[in-house]
């Protein structure tokens, strides 16, 4: 399903002087350590555009280890019970130990839940990653998640949407990537990737 996206127009002076920065100490990095192109930024305005399409479909993963340290990673779904994430956010490959207690929040904004929480079935990653000691770059480093339904037996996707997979099909295209990085805005604000 591809719902349109209405644009901003950003000539407009009152809407850009409602960001709380000075342009002038902006440095821009116009491409990535492999050469991509490619630009980044909160997903603004928040809370109203993280609760549409396509952002409501990705979302916080928290989730805790064997002595109930708590962490959190992005995750978004792709099938109607499925998240994707990344595979050091279901196992820790230096210690050989399963995380737990996964719960996911779709369209999460600075501590709100507007699409629910949902709690995992089961979670399974690679075999690179589980035996790869927790080196990165690995390009096993991802992990899929399966939810339960909600209490009124609905599936994930089917509140949310769901954006599907493509394998081994990513360069030369285009891709948006949205997460929640831990180095910005204390891993609130969804962030967004273009390359």
């Amino acid at each position: 399903m591809i719902n349109k996206i209405n644009s901003i127009n950003i000539s407009n002076k009152s809407f850009l002087s409602s960001f709380p920065f000075n342009s002038s100490h902006i440095t821009p990095y116009s491409f990535g350590t492999a050469g991509a192109y490619f630009t980044s930024s909160r997903v603004s305005p928040a809370p109203t555009v993280q609760n549409s399409w396509p952002f409501i479909a990705t979302g916080k993963l928290f989730f805790s280890d064997s002595v109930g340290n708590q962490y959190t990673c992005t995750a978004s779904v792709i099938k109607p019970r499925l998240i994707l994430t990344a595979g050091h956010c279901v196992y820790d490959a230096v210690n050989k130990k399963w995380f737990t207690n996964f719960k996911f929040i779709p369209a999460f904004h600075n501590g709100s839940a507007p699409y629910e929480q949902w709690y995992w079935a089961y979670a399974i990653t690679t075999n690179n990653w589980v035996n790869g000691g927790g080196k990165v770059p690995n390009s096993g480093d991802f992990a899929l998640i399966e939810m339960q339904d909600n209490f009124l037996g609905q599936k994930l996707g089917n509140i949310t949407g769901y954006y599907g997979y493509l394998l081994n099909a990513l360069s030369p295209n285009h891709v948006t990537i949205f997460g929640y990085p831990a180095a910005f805005d204390r891993a609130s604000w969804l962030h967004r990737v273009d390359s």
